[in-house]
């Protein structure tokens, strides 16, 4: 007869207290060793071309299996089949430590095979955890954005005599806006390319190489318009093309680098077919993100409209004031999308204290950050300003450094609605951060349009951190009647004591 060599405790009790029956010992492997082989062949080739070593980490209910894995058997050229055992009882501490309930967390799929990363939203929007299924929803979502990205091209190009009407662009600078949005709609296509990898690349767990991208992007950006407007004085059409080339350098590069290093995501001939379900599942997880975003460039497209009414001048100071305001605070917006994993985490594991301390914390980063910035442009706002000024006129530099001097000042209201922001996206109430949203950029078109009349540009330059204002009170409201506040501020007193 045979007895099963699955236990390592059982394995060693024969070979010390009855080596009679080691001939009946089963020659197969534990499953944990089965396991560790195929995982090792598996990613052998790969590690030696990328110059790395895959380390095995084995969950075992019992710490003999911490023996098994030291026996000399189970290793292959002095390296160990299985490099590391946890009991689950270490496991369980250690999730413990860190916060983690697993019955308050989200549902989702299993992981695809040998892991993607936990919780990928693709192998969540599906609910299949397959390989195969998970390269049809890439197919799926890429033909749905690509057609959504052509159809707003097309668009876009047709009405364009309407959107400058909507603008009320000067009638003399018409053929020059004209020229310029020719060329920027072009990078409709690259914006696609990189949200889309960028967010693949977010689904499997990789939210680093998308900022790298991104932060490349801007820099090539800042560096081409200086160069195409300063040194070879294509005028508009520099500035445009240096942002559109830009665009299309962060789109193609991270596409190629999705594709080299993650090869399992690129769909198969028999991949490529629609599905109405998955359809349904991309559209229920997108839309709330999309009106979100829909809603805040209508209100910016709306104060832009207004902005241009008042001539040149301010047209021109208000677009370099809103490219510095871009790259003032892209950090804490980075910042408060980041935070909202920080913040599903802790109230998943149903860790209130650990969440609230992090609120402040966070708070009092964003803040302080943000105090930094407005300081810098106040201060540096009138070299900032000739950076994306070309031909500047006296007006047109007044202006701007009247607005950089005036919203630039409040970025800690825009830098604490970003925070709000991922705070109740990471509650799973997306919809509170709509209604932010339709507060920030409505109060602002509202009391720019009301005010501006009377009061001119000032009006408008005020409207803005007032809506921010608003916003971050409602949001503020919102989190205290969630008791965040309340328990924030006791832990904050308790540690003062």
């Amino acid at each position: 007869p045979l007895m099963t060599s699955c236990c390592p405790s059982w394995v060693r009790y024969v070979e010390q207290e009855r080596p009679q029956f080691i001939k009946n010992l089963s020659s197969a492997l534990s499953p944990m060793q089965m396991f560790a082989t195929v995982l090792k062949d598996k990613y052998r080739e790969k590690d030696a071309a990328d110059g790395r070593t895959t380390f095995h980490i084995a969950i075992m209910p019992c710490t003999a299996k911490k023996m098994e894995a030291g026996r000399e058997e189970f290793r292959r050229d002095g390296v160990p089949n299985v490099d590391l055992v946890l009991t689950t009882q270490e496991v369980i501490k250690m999730i413990k430590e860190s916060g983690i309930r697993f019955q308050m967390l989200e549902k989702e799929s299993p992981d695809l095979p040998f892991g993607m990363g936990s919780g990928a939203a693709v192998s969540m929007q599906y609910g299949s955890g397959e390989e195969a299924r998970m390269r049809q929803s890439v197919f799926q979502s890429f033909v749905l954005i690509a057609g959504m990205a052509v159809a707003l091209n097309v668009l876009v190009y047709l009405g364009l005599d309407g959107i400058l009407w909507v603008l009320r662009v000067p009638e003399e600078i018409i053929p020059l806006m004209k020229e310029y949005l020719r060329i920027i709609f072009l990078g409709i296509t690259a914006t696609f390319l990189y949200n889309y990898f960028a967010n693949l690349l977010r689904a499997i767990g990789n939210s680093v190489v998308p900022l790298l991208f991104l932060a490349v992007s801007a820099v090539l950006n800042v560096i081409l318009d200086l160069v195409c407007v300063l040194v070879w004085h294509w005028g508009v059409r520099g500035a445009a093309a240096a942002t559109t080339f830009s665009q299309f350098v962060s789109g193609i590069g991270i596409g190629l680098y999705t594709l080299k290093k993650f090869p399992q995501l690129c769909p198969k001939k028999e991949d490529c077919r629609w599905d109405k379900q998955n359809l349904a599942a991309i559209l229920n997880l997108s839309v709330m993100t999309s009106v979100q975003q829909s809603i805040m460039n209508f209100g910016i497209l709306c104060v832009q409209s207004l902005v241009n009414s008042f001539g040149l001048a301010a047209m021109a100071a208000f677009t370099a004031g809103v490219k510095i305001d871009s790259l003032a605070y892209s950090p804490a917006q980075d910042f408060g999308n980041g935070f909202a994993t920080f913040v599903a985490q802790n109230q998943g594991a149903n860790q209130p204290q650990r969440l609230h301390h992090g609120i402040r914390t966070a708070f009092l980063l964003s803040g302080g950050f943000c105090l930094i910035v407005s300081t810098l442009a106040a201060i540096f706002a009138e070299p900032l300003l000739l950076v994306f000024l070309e031909n500047t006129s006296a007006e047109s530099l007044s202006i701007g450094v009247t607005y950089l001097r005036t919203e630039g000042l409040c970025y800690i209201g825009i830098g604490f609605l970003f925070l709000l922001y991922g705070i109740f996206r990471g509650l799973e109430q997306a919809g509170m951060s709509i209604v932010l949203t339709v507060l920030s950029l409505g109060l602002r078109v509202v009391l720019s349009y009301a005010f501006a009349p009377h009061f001119g540009m000032m009006a408008i330059w005020l409207a803005i951190p007032a809506g921010w204002l608003i916003a971050d009170i409602v949001g503020f409201v919102a989190m205290g009647r969630r008791g965040l506040m309340r328990s924030a501020s006791n832990k904050t007193g308790k540690s003062a004591c």
